[in-house]
């Protein structure tokens, strides 16, 4: 698993990094049935988490701002 549980990605430098958010399991089921549905695809629990996360921050955000998050896992592995 991912940083769903605390993975870190190699490649990040968290210097940049000045904030991080915590998602329910329930918030993650609920995005990674969204993002089968809608499009198609079946993520996996981080991509979910970090969907979760992107799609309560667009709700929050002004109309000009973009949000952009990565789905950097699928959920073949869970079946």
């Amino acid at each position: 698993e991912g940083m769903s549980v605390g993975v870190k990605p190699p490649l990040l430098d968290w210097q940049l990094v000045n904030r991080t958010a915590s998602v329910t399991v329930d918030a993650m089921l609920q995005a990674q049935q969204w993002m089968a549905t809608c499009c198609g695809f079946m993520v996996g629990k981080t991509s979910a988490a970090c969907l979760a996360v992107a799609r309560s921050q667009a709700l929050e955000s002004t109309p000009w701002c973009r949000v952009l998050t990565l789905a950097y896992d699928h959920g073949l592995w869970y079946r």
